[in-house]
């Protein structure tokens, strides 16, 4: 029981987490893009 809540809660913790920088870099990339849409692609 403890050990399932565990993996469940890593789960959650690691999805969290990537959504959250996805939203950070696609929200950076936003406003870097509109200021300065001469710059490198990566």
């Amino acid at each position: 029981m403890v050990s399932n809540f565990s993996l469940i809660n890593a789960i959650i913790t690691v999805v969290v987490c990537a959504a959250v920088i996805a939203g950070a870099v696609w929200w950076i990339r936003s406003v870097f893009g509109k200021r300065n849409r001469k710059g490198p692609k990566q």
